[in-house]
């Protein structure tokens, strides 16, 4: 939602809200560019998470989110070229993904360019079970400050929840007994 109506000129992440842009203009440009270039977009978000993970080390448990979160980054972009291409040029185990709701498909996908008020999940679109009537209710889609804010606390709440620093602090305040990043409290 956030890079649909972010302003262009704002540093790094203007330059995520153009090609945002420009492919609502354009649809086809998601198939028409080549996959690194799509791929590139999505390393700019994880170049922002990497440096928060940098500086703010996450606990072992907290690890295996931030490597599925790279990985679902990354099959984001890919669901969201192939949404832009006909479901007979897909290979077809990935039309058996989209026919059992697990992928976005270009029908649902279609939707979304045709009405950019509604249906932002990027994945699946389950996520617009929730996201779609707080755009319509609560907070319209074209206030990006608000939303841009939720997507950034969206990544910094994990990161500073799940960091060493956050959990010493907690377990300095209750006794507990260390086993292998696993924390059981003392009886």
């Amino acid at each position: 939602i956030s890079f649909d109506f972010m302003p262009r000129y704002l540093p790094f992440f203007g330059a995520i809200a153009t090609g945002f842009q420009f492919h609502h203009v354009q649809p086809r440009a998601w198939v028409e560019q080549h996959i690194m270039v799509m791929i590139s977009h999505a390393f700019l978000m994880m170049g922002v998470v990497s440096a928060i993970i940098f500086f703010i080390k996450p606990c072992r448990s907290i690890r295996l989110f931030w490597s599925l979160l790279f990985g679902f980054t990354i099959l984001v972009v890919f669901t969201h070229r192939w949404a832009h291409v006909r479901p007979e040029d897909l290979p077809l185990w990935w039309r058996s993904l989209q026919h059992a709701g697990i992928l976005m498909t270009n029908e649902r996908h279609m939707h979304h360019h045709h009405e950019l008020t509604q249906q932002f999940g990027q994945l699946s679109g389950i996520s617009d079970i929730i996201v779609d009537p707080m755009c319509r209710y609560i907070v319209a889609p074209n206030r990006f400050e608000f939303w841009t804010s939720v997507m950034l606390l969206m990544y910094v709440a994990p990161a500073f929840f799940g960091s060493k620093v956050f959990w010493q602090r907690i377990r300095s305040k209750v006794k507990v007994d260390h086993v292998d990043d696993v924390y059981v409290q003392s009886a």
